[in-house]
């Protein structure tokens, strides 16, 4: 709901229109689940000072006001993330922002009121909840987000460590850094699935960061990216370059793969152990919390194993992990994209942002980016590829992504309307980055 209201103002934003009357009265929701803002922009009178004086005013729901409304300034576009703050601050706490015996004392702690705290009032929410709020509810306009779509992308950029840590074991994913963090008591209000770009984060070894080169195992270190590559290309038409530090990655993530590895492999699981050296895990399943302890370069292995141990059915089976582990993850740790309703292109935007921002969030590092070259085609980099590092093939050998990336498409909606393919494999090129494409199927 909230998603297709930011939707209809943003639009209404660009057009130079201000709804000024965002409260739940005027949210309406027909039976396909469609929200629609009714009144849209009559209110156009203004509050002023004789409010907060007069016992006998009337006005309805007055909270949603912005103070500058309550003091009788022409609105902005910014009333209306305030009011969209407001319907937030509600949502995730179940309870009112301001109280009052009368109009006059909710307009007056809009105006002199300090903002009450969201994750005071809700213990599951992350602490980060209360700055985008505190920002959204800012008493001057100037300080609040410029558009709904900003609030809601800082929303879910919160980091979720101490609620993390109150959550069962599969539950958990903190991230260790501060990329987009898509955290699970506010997304199961609110949902996002937004675009952006996060910094590296700087990664100390006893007092003094190393280049990312240093920090790589030699067995690791890639081949310069070839200036004819689609790697480089995409670097050409605008897409980051990203570098990565080798992080330990989520150990959520990772106990995730290995519980469905082992399903996958069934009675030949030991096997696989063997074949990829992952001999500790025969007596004790992997951590499942929010700490990093797990490495990429153990995934890599478990990729290699499978292929090992399988033969020709090894690319059959890694399909069958990627799908599964997949399908698990973005269940467990995240809400449907936003524009669920919208155009075919804007849901794959929306299925990619979400995927790819959560793979940088088990990595704790930015190592995906993408672009959209048209209506009909998307392009795909992964950078230091999990299932890459330390492996050389001679033929493309990325089958766990392309079933993933299938996968997250199915789950914006997207099923049988695309298909993914993969146009570089790290691990022929010994760059270890990949390059996957995802295009409409017929017209």
């Amino acid at each position: 709901m909230v998603s297709q209201l930011a939707d209809a103002l943003q639009r209404a934003h660009d057009l130079g229109l201000v709804c000024r009357v965002i409260k739940p009265n005027n949210v309406l929701v027909d039976s396909a689940g469609r929200a629609y803002l009714a009144e849209f922009g009559i209110a156009s009178r203004r509050t002023g000072p004789l409010a907060l004086t007069s016992p006998g005013y009337s006005l309805s729901y007055p909270q949603y006001l912005a103070p500058e409304q309550v003091e009788g300034k022409e609105p902005t576009r910014r009333v209306d993330v305030y009011a969209i703050g407001v319907l937030i601050f509600e949502i995730l706490t179940e309870s009112i922002l301001f109280t009052g015996s009368s109009v006059g004392e909710t307009l007056a702690a809009t105006l002199n009121g300090r903002v009450p705290s969201a994750t005071a009032r809700n213990r599951r929410l992350p602490p980060g909840v209360d700055g985008a709020l505190m920002r959204a509810l800012a008493k001057d306009p100037k300080d609040r987000h410029d558009s709904i779509w900003q609030l809601l992308e800082e929303l879910v950029g919160t980091p979720d460590e101490e609620v993390a840590s109150r959550r069962p074991p599969r539950s958990v994913d903190v991230p260790a850094a501060p990329p987009p963090a898509m955290t699970d008591p506010v997304l199961e209000r609110i949902g996002a699935a937004l675009s952006g770009e996060v910094p590296a984060p700087a990664v100390p070894t006893n007092g003094v960061v190393e280049s990312p080169q240093a920090l790589i195992p030699a067995a690791h270190q890639p081949s310069p990216i070839p200036v004819d590559s689609a790697v480089s290309m995409l670097h050409r038409m605008g897409v980051p370059r990203l570098e990565s530090h080798e992080l330990p990655i989520l150990n959520s993530y990772f106990a995730c793969l290995m519980r469905h590895a082992r399903e996958t492999a069934e009675r030949r699981w030991p096997q696989v152990l063997e074949a990829g050296g992952l001999h500790r895990y025969m007596a004790q399943d992997p951590p499942d919390d929010g700490e990093r302890t797990a490495t990429a370069d153990e995934c890599s292995r478990l990729a290699d194993a499978f292929e090992t141990v399988f033969g020709a059915d090894g690319p059959a089976h890694l399909r069958t992990l990627g799908r599964t582990v997949t399908e698990d993850w973005l269940r467990s740790t995240q809400p449907k994209p936003f524009r669920m309703m919208g155009r075919p292109e804007s849901k794959v935007a929306d299925a990619l942002y979400v995927f790819n921002h959560s793979m940088d969030r088990v990595r704790g590092e930015p190592l995906h980016a993408w672009k959209q070259i048209d209506k009909r085609q998307f392009w795909i980099v992964h950078y230091a590829n999990l299932f890459t590092l330390g492996r050389h093939k001679p033929a493309k050998a990325c089958h766990f992504w392309v079933a993933a990336f299938e996968s997250a498409l199915r789950w914006g909606g997207l099923a049988n309307d695309w298909t993914v393919e993969e146009t570089e494999c790290g691990c022929t090129t010994g760059t270890y980055c990949c390059v996957f494409t995802v295009e409409r199927v017929g017209g």
